[in-house]
């Protein structure tokens, strides 16, 4: 999704399985002891948020803008990430 456009990009964690989806359709999926899509060496118990940089990897920075932002307290499902990715797509089209 490296293509000058704007993507909706959910990463939802639950008690046993985390997922990666973008724009509305899961990418990549995995047990919820390490980040889906990346290396896998990162643990999500022990890791602190950052928005758009990698504090193990200087060279892995966002080079974009950021629209919005929302943090949930809890797993969403497929259904709730289409929805929010069907309400607020209109706005970057």
């Amino acid at each position: 999704f490296f293509d000058n456009q704007w993507h909706h990009i959910v990463c939802s964690r639950g008690v046993s399985q985390s997922e990666m989806y973008v724009d509305g359709i899961l990418i990549n999926s995995g047990s919820s002891g390490t980040a889906p899509g990346w290396d896998g060496l990162n643990s999500w118990s022990t890791m602190q948020v950052f928005l758009g940089d990698n504090p193990n990897n200087v060279t892995y920075k966002l080079k974009g803008s950021v629209a919005s932002v929302r943090v949930y307290n809890r797993q969403l499902s497929q259904q709730e990430v289409t929805q929010n990715y069907n309400a607020l797509k209109s706005r970057f089209i």
